[in-house]
C-alpha cells in the first residue's frame, strides 16, 4: 500500500480515488474549474507523450494519451467526430506521416 503513498498534485483518472480507497488510503481530491481542468489536461498530454516515447509505443500508454485527446476535445466543446473529420482534412491537404520523411532544410 506505501507504494502509492505520497503527494501527486495532478489530474488523474476518475476511478483512481476508488482504486486508492480500496487499498486502504485516504485520497485527498478536488474539483477542478474549467480553465484550470483545460490546463491540467495540456499538462497530462505531456506526461503522456513522455510516457509513449519512453515505453517505446506501447499501446496501453497510447490509449492514455488517446484518452487525453478526448477530454480536450470535449472539454473544448468538441465532438469527437468532428476531430477525426479535422485530423482527415488535414491529411488529405497536408498528407500523414506514412512515408517516414524527415525534412532537414528548405532552401532558396
Amino acid at each position: 500500500m506505501d507504494k502509492f503513498v505520497g503527494e501527486y498534485n495532478k489530474l488523474v483518472r476518475d476511478g483512481i480515488p476508488g482504486i486508492a480507497r480500496a487499498e486502504g488510503l485516504r485520497p485527498v481530491t478536488r474539483t477542478l474549474n474549467d480553465d484550470e481542468y483545460l490546463t491540467r489536461l495540456y499538462e497530462k498530454n505531456f506526461e503522456e507523450a513522455k510516457e509513449v516515447q519512453e515505453s517505446g509505443g506501447d499501446i496501453g500508454e497510447l490509449g492514455d494519451q488517446l484518452e487525453v485527446i478526448r477530454a480536450i476535445a470535449k472539454a473544448k466543446g468538441y465532438r469527437w467526430a468532428d476531430v477525426v473529420d479535422a485530423a482527415d482534412v488535414k491529411r488529405q491537404q497536408r498528407g500523414g506521416f506514412d512515408e517516414k520523411t524527415y525534412l532537414e532544410e528548405i532552401t532558396e
